[in-house]
């Protein structure tokens, strides 16, 4: 029997056992337990969650320490330095440099337009992408590790509108007579669908009674289609869920994500995935409705008793969510046994459904990912010390211990300043009842006969202050944001990377499902300074890319930038030989000075080489017309190049020996750009050394 339930893990089966991947989802949760501990403790440390904990920060416990009504205080440590790392990291994804190539190929043509592709489907085209890579980041810092979903999102964008008889009669006369008729319901019903598109079986039925009893009737209307790769953040601690024993997430068996679903995305996926209608059914009539306790289980957003806290003071109560159902997408690599070939498969399932007659539970999709040779996840660990990914390491863990004793000396310090402000008081025994606190009475037999004496009370406030700034700066140390130091820019500059490979792998496994899936062979897209759409053409199905991101954590610095920008400047103004390109040397003196103007007032190189070649193809055209025209504005060698090209073609050059004047304005637009190429090393050379080229010094350059 365990053999049996090995391999229905490990090979491809005509449907799969739902029952043993109901079992096996549960002891992956089982085996996830210390971690989810981890996360929950995490999750409570951050936002300062604790047992008693009241709203005006005092202790109100009958046996609080040291007396009922001390402080019991919030000193944040932990979160803002998260909030920080995530900020820093988000800065960079939106200022780094992207550069994408395909991993074999040497088109350099290619590799810039990838490059301009990928950074517009990361800006626009994947909705919520930046919000969503924030969520994962909170993760890795809060939890230490990301975990994002790349999927792909394909769909019709309807909306109901009401259709009469009167109308179907203008557009359709032969389907007006036909849906009149009682008699014909199944000709009808097929002829609806083939009238108006996007209406299914139930649709149509439904439409046609209307019609038939009203004379009106609610149908669909296609206003165009969704085709284009989505991103979600899953959280690490109960929404992704591998085998403990994971290290390598690229050749783990499976992993399941979690998703809590309404009727209208179970219904919606029926017609975007391929969902079956009937489970889908089945669990809309049968098993929707989550209570919070049902959410959050043994891994869930925080535990048992900070739930409990949160409702206590919040007012939050136990609310249900009646109008969700919780569904796993389970992916697993499995094996042919037949001939060994290995597959990625999806199964769609939830747990919530109960066993059927034949003692299996249902599912809604089983199907082969044909293409994929890895899961559609992108995750990342803050820190990768161990092999195991869940053996991680997050902020709580290094900051605890300076967020608890900070805490402690804030409470100290508060109750201090309340004692010594207010002090206690003696009295003579015998009166009143003994307790201790700012400004208490307690009974002793040394005072003074029938007097109240206060007490003095040592100041240690502004050791408790030196004490809690040490505590600070010990944290900022750790994680690497004290100021003015080369440590703390080498531990940036490592969170950073981490965030960035991140953002690269989503990238990576966008474009995957962007060549797999979307319906187009090109795709058009604008970016900012080009007149015009930009055309991409996804390629081979095939083709990877290797995709990197990088940003310098010391751009922050802004003596840094100018030191910097000046050396390169130099650099440019002393260059003897022409090596320093000047129009590189001018983005990135402005990506560094003005980053976040600087795709804004610099157009990217491959828009400015469509520029020319499309304005000198313009010109062309003109002179084969038999006009005379001037070169373009800094043309240069790309103007050079393409009418050398232009003039190798065989029916120009063909018309340059049949047509003299043709040919003599050709070298003429061609001569200019020479020039124009001439004139600009001369003006580099006069403005490093202060005198043109001798080769070059007979040449009227004001002409």
């Amino acid at each position: 029997m365990e053999d049996e339930y090995l391999e229905d893990l490990a090979y491809v089966r005509k449907e799969p056992n739902i029952k043993n991947l109901n079992n096996v989802w549960r002891k992956d949760l089982s085996d996830h337990s210390g971690f989810a501990d981890q996360c929950a403790d995490s999750y409570n440390q951050r936002r300062m969650w604790w047992p008693g904990k009241s709203l005006d920060q005092k202790k109100h416990a009958i046996d609080a320490k040291p007396w009922v009504g001390a402080s019991d205080q919030e000193v944040p440590v932990i979160d803002p330095r998260i909030n920080t790392l995530v900020a820093l990291c988000m800065n960079a994804i939106r200022d780094g440099n992207v550069s994408a190539a395909p991993v074999n190929g040497e088109d350099a043509e290619r590799a810039a337009a990838t490059t301009v592709f990928i950074r517009w489907m990361l800006d626009c085209w994947i909705p919520n992408s930046y919000d969503q890579i924030e969520l994962s980041l909170n993760d890795m810092f809060e939890k230490g590790m990301a975990a994002t979903w790349c999927g792909w999102e394909k769909r019709l964008r309807t909306h109901l509108e009401e259709i009469d008889l009167e109308q179907i009669a203008e557009q359709f006369p032969e389907a007006a007579e036909l849906f009149a008729d009682e008699d014909r319901v199944e000709e009808a019903i097929e002829v609806f669908q083939q009238s108006f598109e996007g209406v299914n079986v139930k649709r149509a039925k439904k439409a046609l009674k209307q019609l038939r009893k009203n004379g009106v009737a609610e149908i669909p209307v296609i206003k165009g289609d969704i085709d284009r790769p989505v991103v979600e953040s899953k959280c690490p601690r109960s929404d992704i869920i591998y085998p403990s024993y994971t290290m390598d997430t690229k050749k783990v068996d499976r992993v399941h994500i979690r998703h809590f679903m309404s009727i209208q995305d179970l219904t919606a996926a029926i017609y975007s995935e391929g969902w079956d209608e009937d489970w889908v059914e089945d669990i809309i009539e049968e098993h929707m409705g989550m209570t919070s306790q049902d959410m959050d289980g043994p891994y869930g957003s925080r535990n048992a008793y900070m739930a409990n806290q949160s409702s206590t003071l919040f007012n939050l109560g136990n609310r249900d969510a009646e109008d969700l159902v919780e569904v796993i997408r389970t992916f697993q690599r499995l094996v042919d046994e037949e001939d060994g070939a290995e597959g990625y498969y999806q199964t769609i399932w939830s747990p919530a459904q109960s066993e059927n007659d034949e003692g299996n539970m249902g599912y809604g999709l089983f199907e082969l990912l044909n293409g994929y040779d890895e899961f559609p996840i992108a995750l990342t660990t803050m820190t990768r010390d161990s092999k195991r990914i869940y053996d991680v390491r997050n902020v709580s863990d290094l900051l605890r211990g300076n967020q608890r004793q900070s805490k402690v000396n804030r409470d100290a310090s508060n109750d201090q300043l309340s004692i010594s402000m207010n002090p206690p008081r003696t009295h003579p025994a015998g009166r009143p009842a003994s307790v201790w606190g700012a400004g208490a009475d307690f009974a002793t037999r040394r005072g003074e006969e029938g007097l109240y004496k206060t007490l003095d009370v040592p100041d240690t406030h502004r050791e408790g202050m030196e004490r809690e700034k040490f505590l600070s700066d010990e944290a900022d140390f750790i994680m690497g944001l004290k100021e003015n130091s080369s440590m703390a820019l080498t531990r940036q500059q490592y969170f950073v990377n981490r965030a960035l490979v991140h953002v690269a792998e989503i990238a990576r496994l966008s474009y995957k499902g962007y060549q797999k899936f979307y319906d187009g062979e090109d795709i058009h897209f604008r970016i900012t300074n080009t007149p015009d759409p930009q055309t991409f053409n996804k390629g081979p199905t095939d083709e990877e890319l290797d995709i990197k991101i990088f940003y310098d954590v010391r751009t922050q610095d802004s003596e840094y930038v100018k030191q910097s920008s000046e050396t390169i400047l130099k650099l440019l103004q002393s260059d003897p030989t022409g090596t320093v390109d000047p129009s590189e040397a001018l983005r990135v003196v402005a990506q560094l000075t003005v980053p976040q103007f600087a795709s804004r007032i610099l157009r990217s190189a491959e828009a400015s080489r469509a520029d020319v070649l499309k304005k000198v193809s313009q010109d062309l055209a003109l002179i084969a017309s038999g006009q005379s025209v001037g070169a373009q504005p800094n043309g240069g060698d790309i103007a050079i190049e393409y009418i050398q090209q232009y003039a190798q073609q065989e029916d120009i050059t063909q018309k340059l020996v049949e047509d003299p004047m043709f040919a003599q304005r050709l070298s003429a637009y061609l001569d200019q750009y020479t020039f124009q190429k001439q004139q600009n090393e001369v003006n580099a050379q006069t403005g490093r050394i202060g005198t043109p080229p001798t080769d070059l010094q007979g040449i009227n350059t004001l002409a």
